[in-house]
């Protein structure tokens, strides 16, 4: 198993505890001393790692997650805009190889900082980048963001993924939705 780096955000991006994690309280600094990594020098920003796995299974290349994407619009979160990142570089060096070998993509959601890298923009249609590759996400979450009710300011930067990164993948006849049962 190998990290493909797609690229990190910093304390520039403004990431607090409570602008990822609402109910954030003080009740849960304590659960902070294990995770400096996660944190910004003075402690006040969270650092995220926007990165894919490389799995070898049989034979087999799978990749866990695509990052956040090159050339995607996004204006209503700016770190993940219009970015410009060698992930493709990055995959084929850590022995992902070429696009095309990609046998499986495996979803843990669909928000946008985990489909970006499923299309590119060519001729004005987003096509797939792992043009040979099963995706594999959740039919439960794939219906979720479809449903205009869930249309709103909290999700519109990943409604704008599903457009431009999910349903060119499903329009394709790439995707294998599947079903999860989650206990609770």
């Amino acid at each position: 198993m190998a990290r493909v780096l797609d690229y990190e955000i910093c304390e520039t991006a403004s990431f607090t505890f409570t602008d990822l994690l609402p109910d954030w309280g003080a009740e849960h600094e304590p659960l902070l001393a294990g995770l400096p990594a996660t944190l910004s020098p003075d402690g006040a920003w969270i650092i995220l790692s926007i990165h894919s796995w490389i799995v070898w299974i049989d034979g087999k290349i799978v990749l866990i997650d695509t990052g956040a994407g090159n050339g995607k619009k996004r204006p209503f979160a700016p770190y993940f805009d219009q970015l410009t990142t060698s992930y493709l570089a990055r995959l084929q060096a850590l022995g992902g190889g070429t696009p095309e070998a990609v046998d499986y993509v495996l979803h843990t959601h669909l928000h946008v900082d985990h489909v970006g890298w499923n299309t590119r923009l060519v001729d004005g249609h987003w096509i797939a980048i792992f043009p040979n590759a099963r995706h594999v996400f959740s039919a439960k979450e794939y219906d979720f963001f479809r449903d205009p009710a869930n249309a709103n300011a909290r999700h519109h930067t990943s409604l704008q993924a599903q457009q431009d990164s999910v349903t060119p993948i499903v329009d394709a006849g790439l995707a294998d939705m599947i079903s999860i049962d989650v206990a609770k």
